[in-house]
């Protein structure tokens, strides 16, 4: 049986980056209309925001740790061939050294390979789970704090292979 699924990212205040208006309200309510509007089941429609509920006993605080955890058990262990999977990320991207990754709440400017959860390996992730995957991102490009590069040339490259 076809399962929908979605992990839900939204982050508003981040401990190295300026501080963003609507990205946690942007994740609340599309994990809303997923479960909502469209029937999706709320067990696997995880939403990660600074106020989100726990995952059964896991912590859904968007960390970069929590967010590695949350997206590696959900696509290994709850995922199917043929399940439709929603990815949604809005908050803070950049691109570092050739690579586009996603900041997660505790992700430093200073320390972006280490701190940031890259594209590459995200996605590389969702492709293994055998899902139909959507990502949709709605990234903040913090410009004054990095290189000069716009995140997301790579990450449409990568997508496309």
């Amino acid at each position: 049986m076809k399962h929908h699924a979605g992990i839900i990212i939204g982050i508003n205040h981040y401990q190295f980056f300026q501080p963003l208006s609507f990205a946690q309200q942007d994740a609340q309510e599309l994990r809303r209309f997923l479960v909502e509007d469209k029937g999706f089941s709320a067990d696997l429609c995880v939403e990660m925001t600074e106020i989100s509920p726990n995952l059964a006993d896991r912590s859904t605080y968007p960390t970069k740790a929590n967010l590695g955890w949350t997206i590696d058990y959900i696509c290994r262990h709850q995922l199917q061939p043929g399940d439709v999977f929603w990815f949604f990320f809005s908050g803070y991207g950049v691109t570092w050294e050739g690579e586009d990754y996603l900041m997660a709440i505790d992700g430093n400017p200073n320390d972006i390979r280490e701190t940031g959860y890259g594209m590459r390996s995200l996605l590389e992730t969702l492709k293994a789970s055998g899902a139909e995957v959507f990502v949709l991102l709605d990234v903040n490009r913090a410009t004054g704090s990095m290189n000069g590069e716009g995140m997301g040339q790579r990450t449409i490259e990568l997508a496309k292979e």
